[in-house]
């Protein structure tokens, strides 16, 4: 046993002892696939679950991932000692060392979440020293690093994307941030065609036929432009702390009928933000799209390899992309991208 199994074996065994203090399940169906996260009583629960909450499912008898969760501050079990040093920690919190063919390890400085994933037992482990000192980036996108790292090994991508679509199609939105994805995204929660599947990241099937499902049902917004939304500001669950946070709203708790789970994706919407009133659309490149995709995404994910990048080479060449030149009439943003579908099925 190499030391990253050894290791794992180690906090395994703690979050263990720390989970039998007082067990909690929740069940979830991700991309069809059976989730269980198991909590070390409710302490972090309200800080994890908000954004999966769509995708809540009854128990089942087997699970393709288990996640083990718990904090230091309300069990009163800490981390094992590790032995790494300062200089093994590495991009994106990876571990020197401690990632290797069926472990993979991150520890986040700046959040202070331990994450660590044996792909052959299909089992994580996440830790933080309090509960309450989650950042809400993570409560937004929480287990990032755990869900990233499954889905690979599950034929699914990860990708920092926003979708939305009609039930004959979804589109993938993507670009930097502030390139327009969220504002795109949220204008279509009106739209009496459209469904919503995600605003920052969702999974892709990586197979001959892109499927792109749902993750998170939550939304970020900066606070300057989160006052064009004023009927989704009110519903931002850090409404006092705006100054120094995006706003953070769960699409769940107000728009549960127009969220979807998945959908086939027709092609890939490059937003770009206009002084016009109106919105339009023109066809984009291929190597557009790329850069507009890859490298967001690739950042955000521990252990990118190439296999990551040649997947996005390859889904920008099985779909059609387009730049969608968002004006500030948000209520023609949903139409335009109603337009692009139409386009893409008359072809």
């Amino acid at each position: 046993m190499d030391k990253a199994e050894h290791f794992f074996e180690v906090v395994k065994k703690t979050s263990i002892k720390a989970i039998t203090q007082n067990n909690v399940e929740q069940y979830y169906n991700i991309a069809g696939f059976k989730i269980k996260l198991v909590f070390a009583g409710t302490r972090l629960i309200p800080y994890i679950t908000p954004a999966l909450e769509h995708l809540r499912c009854k128990a089942t008898k087997e699970y393709d991932l288990t996640i083990y969760l718990w904090d230091t501050a309300s069990t009163k079990i800490t981390m094992p000692a590790n032995d790494w040093s300062s200089d093994d920690y590495l991009e994106h919190g990876l571990i020197r060392g401690y990632n290797t063919e069926n472990i993979s390890t991150t520890f986040n400085l700046g959040s202070g979440t331990f994450n660590m994933y044996n792909s052959k037992e299909n089992i994580a482990l996440f830790w933080i020293r309090d509960a309450t000192q989650l950042p809400y980036y993570e409560t937004g996108a929480p287990l990032r690093d755990i869900f990233s790292w499954w889905a690979t090994k599950h034929g699914l991508q990860y990708a920092h994307a926003a979708a939305v679509g009609t039930k004959d199609g979804a589109v993938l939105l993507v670009g930097k941030g502030g390139s327009g994805k969220s504002t795109s995204a949220l204008s279509c929660l009106t739209h009496s065609d459209l469904f919503y599947i995600g605003d920052d990241y969702v999974l892709i099937s990586n197979g001959p036929t892109p499927y792109v499902y749902s993750l998170y049902n939550s939304a970020k917004l900066n606070a300057d432009h989160a006052i064009n939304f004023p009927n989704l500001l009110k519903h931002a669950s850090n409404l006092e702390r705006l100054e120094t946070e995006k706003a953070l709203l769960f699409i769940r708790e107000f728009y549960q009928e127009k969220i979807i789970a998945g959908l086939p994706l027709r092609a890939i919407i490059l937003p770009k933000v206009t002084c016009l009133r109106s919105s339009s659309w023109t066809s984009a490149s291929p190597s557009l799209a790329l850069r507009a995709l890859a490298p967001s995404s690739m950042f955000q994910l521990p252990g990118s390899t190439q296999s990551t990048f040649s997947y996005f080479s390859q889904l920008v060449r099985i779909l059609p992309a387009y730049t969608l030149h968002a004006g500030t009439s948000f209520n023609e943003i949903p139409t335009t991208i109603v337009s692009i579908l139409k386009d893409h099925h008359e072809e």
